[in-house]
């Protein structure tokens, strides 16, 4: 067990994101290879950082039977340059999520 608490904070020691207090996404500028610009300070507000869209739930009346919600910097410029992303997965009864669909 030691060992994995080692190995854990270690982790953080080789992140390859220069996480900052906030960087909320600008998107209306261009998307880059780590995310969108960030926004000036005084140009953020709290609506940046609520995203209400997981609340819900997806639309399973389909073939698999299945949805995904996602929550990427796109739709929660908030998480924009942290690492994180949100997907909330909905299975109706009998229901499947292909990870490879053809």
């Amino acid at each position: 067990m030691m060992f994995i608490q080692i190995l854990f904070t270690l982790s953080f020691l080789f992140s390859t994101t220069n996480a900052l207090d906030f960087c909320v996404g600008d998107l209306n500028a261009p998307q880059g290879h780590a995310g969108y610009s960030c926004k000036e300070a005084e140009a953020v507000t709290v609506n940046d950082f609520v995203f209400s869209g997981l609340r819900a739930a997806g639309n399973t009346s389909n073939l698999l039977k299945s949805a995904a919600t996602p929550a990427f910097s796109t739709q929660f410029p908030g998480v924009n340059g942290l690492g994180i992303s949100l997907v909330r997965a909905d299975l109706a009864v009998g229901g499947r999520s292909d990870p490879d669909p053809i």
